[in-house]
């Protein structure tokens, strides 16, 4: 069986330091059975109750792809001692899909209070989240790749975690 995890990242460039980790993480993916894939939440238009009777296009093509996922990655940034808007929306989008479904929460730089509230976020909508090891990284190379061999071995260490936690949860 092969586990798809789909990672929703919360910073909208491209070339963020979350995207660089996001993608170290689908190119280091320890095992043949993991595999990772972003779930764009760029287009995503302000979450409502309204939207619910009606979903917009683009919600609904996330709402799928995390149906479809076995388990999810949140790589976020803090913004103003929290998480972005912008992944927040998605999530408020997506909470009847993420119900059950394992979860992981990376970041770079010092993040602790943006990590609780997702934390706190994600255990609102019932989806269980990977406790430890904890992912904050500050190493990487312009092209992405982690700054050390210490850091290589973290991200292989802690998909590997994050796999046990999809294994023990989806079967």
């Amino acid at each position: 069986m092969t586990y798809q995890v789909g990672y929703l990242v919360g910073s909208p460039s491209g070339q963020s330091a979350e995207h660089r980790l996001a993608r170290a993480f689908a190119r280091l993916a320890p095992h043949a059975d993991l595999q990772l894939t972003e779930l764009p939440i760029t287009d995503l238009p302000l979450y409502t109750r309204d939207g619910e009777e009606a979903v917009p296009p683009a919600a609904a093509t996330l709402k799928q792809a995390v149906t479809s996922s076995d388990g999810m990655l949140f790589v976020t940034p803090e913004y103003n001692r929290t998480i972005p808007a912008a992944l927040k929306n998605a999530i408020d989008w997506t909470a009847g899909e993420l119900d059950g479904k394992p979860s992981a929460i990376a970041a770079t730089g010092s993040t602790e209070a943006a990590q609780r509230h997702l934390r706190d976020i994600l255990t609102v909508t019932n989806s269980p989240v990977l406790d430890q090891p904890v992912a904050e990284l500050r190493a990487f190379t312009e092209e992405g790749e982690p700054g050390d061999d210490t850091s290589a071995d973290f991200l292989i260490a802690y998909l590997s975690a994050f796999r046990d936690l999809i294994k023990r949860k989806v079967g």
